[in-house]
């Protein structure tokens, strides 16, 4: 098969982790998926090292998305990006042994085998289950609409299938001719007219199909009864500044949360039934008296949540850390409270 110089294959790796990267929160950028995967998969065709290629696409990927884990165990954090890395290895490798062996474009097998491979990462003892293909659409609202019957994997699929095709009309259209394993003359040979228009028409007709199916589950979607209006809040706290806070900054992030209840409850027009934070942002101790421990920062927590259910009336649920003792040793816990608003009583 053609073959192009090892750094332009290490440059194709490092693009695929930046755009597959960026396709998830943050920063989001959903479409960028639909092209992540076409490097990846041009080093697949090439057989260019592509077990240890696709480990260092694995490994970099997870040690990046996973960056979070370094502020509850370093080791953790690289041990299992190095550990999930090995699903991407088992997928390159399949996916290049199945096109020798098949002589068939992408878009016939790499779909597939990415499937397989998500699936088999979502059993929770043997894989992890963030970060799949179909995750990246969650504001796509049509397209989503089929995980109702093929779950997650039917949108990974769908975007799976596009970055192969565009990496198979990539080798029809500037590699054509360069094939020395004879996949051309075996497979397509007379036939690279009719393959290029159905490497277009096949992933086309099932977005078009995929898309139908979900603007019609929209449009006839009816609500038996109208559900709760919840106010969920996200005040982008650093986890740096969060965890190694000083007193002040305590201070600042409770009040940047109830500042920002505040101002989205006025913003609405309406009444919200419940108000949601994130984990751990509260951060005094809510689940004893403040008198005991005897700390501003517990005192201010309490009456800042309680004053806010009061003064909104709904209902807040949030994250924080509660305290317990057990052989006169004390114990803390991550854990959520719930404040039940004063007219909801």
């Amino acid at each position: 098969m053609f073959r192009k110089p090892f750094y332009i294959n290490i440059l194709l790796s490092f693009l695929t982790i930046l755009l597959f990267s960026f396709s998830f929160p943050s920063p989001s950028i959903s479409y960028l998926a639909w092209i992540a995967l076409v490097p990846w998969f041009l080093i697949i065709s090439t057989g260019c090292k592509v077990g240890w290629l696709s480990y260092l696409i694995g490994t970099l990927f997870f040690v990046f998305n996973l960056s979070w884990l370094r502020f509850v165990t370093y080791f953790g954090w690289f041990s299992l990006s190095l550990y999930l890395a090995l699903y991407f290895f088992a997928f390159g490798i399949v996916s290049y042994y199945l096109r020798r062996r098949l002589r068939l474009p992408h878009i016939f097998n790499v779909p597939f085998v990415w499937v397989t491979f998500e699936y088999l990462r979502s059993f929770p003892y043997s894989g992890f289950p963030w970060f799949f293909m179909g995750h990246s659409q969650y504001l796509n609202l049509p397209l989503i609409q089929i995980a109702d019957v093929t779950g997650v994997y039917g949108i990974s699929f769908i975007v799976v299938i596009f970055n192969a095709a565009i990496a198979d009309l990539i080798e029809q259209l500037w590699f054509k001719g360069s094939f020395k394993s004879g996949i051309d003359s075996v497979v397509f040979s007379g036939k690279k007219r009719r393959l290029f228009y159905f490497t277009i028409i096949i992933p086309c007709l099932l977005l078009f199909l995929v898309s139908g199916y979900g603007y019609f589950n929209l449009r006839s979607y009816k609500s038996l009864q109208d559900g709760p209006d919840v106010c969920v809040v996200q005040g982008n706290i650093p986890q740096g500044v969060k965890i190694n806070a000083n007193e002040k900054q305590r201070e600042e992030i409770l009040m940047k949360y109830v500042g920002l209840s505040l101002k989205t409850l006025k913003t609405a027009g309406k009444e919200i039934d419940l108000i949601a934070w994130p984990e751990t942002m509260v951060p005094g101790i809510l689940n004893i008296d403040p008198d005991i421990l005897d700390r501003k920062i517990d005192r201010l927590s309490k009456e800042s949540v309680q004053k806010l259910t009061d003064v909104t009336s709904a209902n807040l649920i949030l994250g924080g850390t509660a305290i317990d003792v057990k052989d006169n040793l004390p114990l803390y816990f991550n854990t959520a409270f719930f404040l039940i608003g004063k007219e909801n009583l």
